[in-house]
């Protein structure tokens, strides 16, 4: 008896360990692992691909990466919700660290998607995102971030897709602009 309770007990303990651990690797964080740095996240609803850029939009023609996953979760919406899909971005650490990075100022995003396309071109353009549609509990400003087709395979992009249904209770952001200066995102006038 007190072996195969003994068992049970070890069974669980391990299983909670392991359970814990998938928990800490799907949480993503602002840290180079094997070279690779976490930029946000992207959702969609359709079949998985290598990240593109759009055909346009608020940011132009780029590949939308948002800070918080809440953001990603409003665009993995389809007819098919077994096609909702919340990718993790990551880019290579080192071209990360040397691409331009500029905020896109009001003036231009005003002017919409064909302005900001010509703005500073080489750059990765970041901007607020509107909050509308949100759900209850997500963070009270969201932004996203457009990284130009050209600039895509520079930065090795890759997107670790899972079935949106998994970030169901996941309320996560990384607020770029919290990462001003570790990202060297600058602001022009």
């Amino acid at each position: 008896m007190y072996s195969a309770l003994s068992s049970i007990v070890a069974f669980f303990s391990l299983l909670s360990i392991v359970t814990a651990t998938a928990v800490i690797k799907r949480a993503p964080e602002i840290e180079e692992r094997a070279g690779r740095t976490f930029i946000g996240y992207n959702g969609f609803n359709g079949t998985p691909r290598p990240p593109q850029a759009s055909g346009g939009g608020e940011l132009g023609a780029v590949f939308y990466v948002a800070d918080a996953v809440d953001l990603a979760k409003l665009f993995a919406h389809g007819a098919d919700p077994s096609k909702d899909f919340i990718c993790l971005i990551h880019a290579d650490s080192t071209e990360w660290a040397r691409i331009p990075k500029a905020w896109v100022p009001q003036r231009i995003l005003s002017q919409g998607g064909n302005a900001v396309n010509a703005f500073s071109p080489g750059t990765v353009v970041f901007a607020p995102h509107t909050n509308a549609g949100l759900p209850a509990g997500s963070p009270a400003h969201v932004y996203q971030l457009g990284v130009r087709q050209a600039q895509i395979s520079r930065l090795q992009l890759t997107a670790d897709c899972k079935p949106k249904a998994t970030f169901a209770k996941d309320h996560s952001t990384l607020n770029y602009p919290s990462l001003d200066k570790a990202w060297n995102i600058q602001h022009p006038a």
